[in-house]
C-alpha cells in the first residue's frame, strides 16, 4: 500500500495555486498522483491528496529526501502558507520546514 499525505493551502488561496502545485508534484517520480480534494468542514478550502509511489515514509532515510523534494517543489512555485498533513496527524509548515524538522517529524511518526 502506498503512503499518502495531504497538502493544505492557507485560507483564501486561489485554486490556481493548487493546480500549479498539483502539476509540479505529478512530475516528481516519488509521487504517484496528486488530486484536489474538498474538506467537508470548509468547502472553500483548497487541498491536494498526494499518493506517493510506494510505502516510503516508514524509513527515515527514504522519507526525508522525498518530503524535501515535495517541500522544494512547493517553495519553488512561490506558494506560501502551505502545510503538509501526514496520515498520523503530524503537520509540517512548508515556510519554516528544515531538513531537521522533517527528520524529527518522520521519526516521531514511527514511534
Amino acid at each position: 500500500m502506498a503512503d499518502a499525505l495531504t497538502i493544505v493551502f492557507p485560507p483564501g488561496s486561489a485554486p490556481d495555486d493548487a493546480a500549479l502545485i498539483e502539476t509540479a508534484l505529478s512530475e516528481l517520480s516519488v509521487v504517484e498522483s496528486a488530486q484536489p480534494i474538498q474538506a467537508r468542514f470548509d468547502p472553500a478550502s483548497v487541498a491536494l491528496f498526494v499518493k506517493l509511489a510506494g510505502s516510503v515514509l516508514g524509513v527515515v532515510g527514504t522519507a526525508v529526501p522525498i518530503i524535501q523534494k515535495i517541500v522544494a517543489t512547493i517553495r519553488g512555485k512561490g506558494v506560501k502558507g502551505v502545510v503538509i498533513e501526514f496520515s498520523n496527524g503530524g503537520k509540517l509548515s512548508i515556510d519554516q520546514a528544515s531538513a531537521a524538522d522533517i527528520e524529527r517529524l518522520i521519526r516521531a511518526a514511527r514511534v
